[in-house]
């Protein structure tokens, strides 16, 4: 059996004497090869962009269960001190090591807290503001300065605290009784472009989503989630 280089070759030797349509067979014959390898390549380039993008979407997945999961339990922890007529506290605890998780606990007076729920994180996921965000003033809601993963803020004391408490009126406060705005940021350990947050205002209790997302301006810029 020739080889493609010898066939090639006995096909330009013979072009000359060939008929028509078999100079156009051998001809055929290259631009079948050619066609073959440039197919080659682009499954390549398109299953390398898939295998990327799939990645992303995975990290970006893990993300948005971190989100979830926050929104729920603040969600919730609000919901059950209206209905119950109790303070409920969640608490975010983030260790240098092991699962970052969030701790739900209803307040009885003169007595300790009674645990209600505790929710880790994902093993690859974590509270964390991550250095490359986008810089002040381009924060969820507006509120804190985007460098503190838990950051919930009463207007007086300059130390952000990670325990808000809900109250009977859907309201939620600090430890010393002062009405608090926070924001928490999620992340997959390393992928800051595809980051989350969860934003609570205070005075009624409201609580909305974040994505990190590219902006038409260029860059990337905290945008709302539905």
């Amino acid at each position: 059996m020739k080889s493609c280089q010898q066939h090639a070759s006995a096909c330009r030797a013979d072009e000359g004497t060939l008929a028509p349509a078999t100079r156009w067979s051998c001809r055929q014959q290259g631009f079948t090869l050619l066609e073959a390898i440039i197919t080659v390549v682009i499954i390549a380039i398109v299953t390398s962009i898939g295998i990327m993008a799939l990645g992303n979407t995975m990290r970006t997945m893990h993300a948005d269960t971190g989100c979830q999961a926050t929104m729920q339990v603040l969600r919730l922890a609000r919901q059950y001190a209206i209905d119950q007529r109790v303070s409920v506290r969640v608490t975010f605890n983030t260790p240098t090591s092991g699962l970052h998780s969030m701790t739900t606990e209803r307040m009885v007076p003169l007595a300790a807290p009674i645990l209600y729920t505790q929710i880790p994180l994902q093993s690859d996921v974590q509270f964390f503001a991550d250095p490359s965000f986008p810089i002040p003033p381009n924060t969820p809601d507006g509120i804190g300065g985007g460098k503190t993963a838990v950051d919930f803020e009463d207007g007086f004391s300059p130390t952000p605290v990670t325990q808000v408490y809900f109250l009977p009126d859907g309201s939620a406060q600090n430890a010393a009784g002062n009405t608090v705005n926070g924001v928490v940021y999620i992340e997959q350990t390393g992928y800051w472009q595809g980051a989350r947050a969860v934003t609570l205002f205070g005075a009624t209790g409201r609580v909305r989503r974040w994505q990190m997302a590219p902006a038409s301006a260029g860059g990337f810029a905290w945008q709302t989630l539905q």
